[in-house]
C-alpha cells in the first residue's frame, strides 16, 4: 500500500513522493533479462525506504510512466515491485 484516504501520490521521472516527500531509494545492482521474443533489456533494482519498511523494486531503463493523484476516501492506493 503506497496511499492512504487522502494521501497526495506523485509518481514522476521514476521518483515516488508522498503528500510532497521523496521516497528515498538505492541502488543495489542492474540485472540483465529477457523479454518473451529473445530479446535482453536492463533493470535496474533498487531498495526503495518507505516508512517502517523497505522493499526491492525494478526499473527498466527507459522513460517511464507518470502519474498524479489523490487517493479517494475510502479507498487505498497500490504500486507493485515493478513500477513500469
Amino acid at each position: 500500500v503506497i496511499g492512504l484516504p487522502g494521501d497526495k501520490i506523485i509518481y514522476q521521472n521514476k521518483q515516488l513522493f508522498i503528500n510532497g516527500e521523496l521516497i528515498p531509494k538505492k541502488l543495489l545492482d542492474t540485472e540483465q533479462h529477457y523479454s518473451g521474443n529473445g530479446e535482453m533489456y536492463s533493470m535496474r533494482v533498487y531498495l526503495e525506504e518507505m516508512p517502517g519498511a523497505y522493499h526491492d523494486i525494478y526499473e527498466h531503463i527507459s522513460p517511464g510512466q507518470s502519474i498524479s493523484l489523490t487517493v479517494p476516501e475510502g479507498q487505498y492506493f497500490v504500486m507493485g515491485d515493478n513500477r513500469d
